[in-house]
């Protein structure tokens, strides 16, 4: 090919395609590796299906599914990503947290504080410092 001039300059307009800016080959980015376009069209139509089933299941149950419409769709969305067998897993693991997150009621954080022990502490110190004073 690139033996004759003709060859040449198609080689470089070829060339000049694949590297020049902007120009995106193969899968565009994002795209679910090993499924064609209509397996993938039918997997999440079948997750959507699965996905408003699920969160009315959910709303059943009592979990707290906030009501305004958008987060509704939200955590719709969530779990059918969570229910697409294309989706890699980092993407399935940030759905469930996100649905958990919005869903179900985080625990309450217990600290108590033992104000007995700090004031024990303190007065150990101040018995030591005073013990240190007589002592001179």
């Amino acid at each position: 090919m690139q033996q004759t001039e003709e060859g040449r300059k198609l080689w470089k307009l070829w060339t000049d395609k694949r590297f020049a800016p902007g120009v995106r080959l193969g899968r565009p980015p994002g795209s679910a590796t090993g499924y064609s376009g209509s397996q993938y069209r039918k997997q999440k139509a079948k997750a959507k299906a699965e996905a408003k089933e699920i969160v009315a299941l959910m709303e059943k149950k009592g979990f707290e599914i906030p009501k305004a419409e958008f987060a509704r769709e939200a955590i719709e969305v969530a779990v059918e990503i969570m229910r697409t067998d294309a989706m890699n897993a980092k993407d399935k693991l940030s759905a469930a947290r996100t649905v958990l997150e919005w869903t179900l009621s985080k625990p309450v954080a217990v600290s108590e504080v033992n104000v007995k022990k700090a004031e024990d502490f303190l007065s150990a110190i101040l018995d030591a410092e005073g013990k240190a004073k007589n002592a001179e």
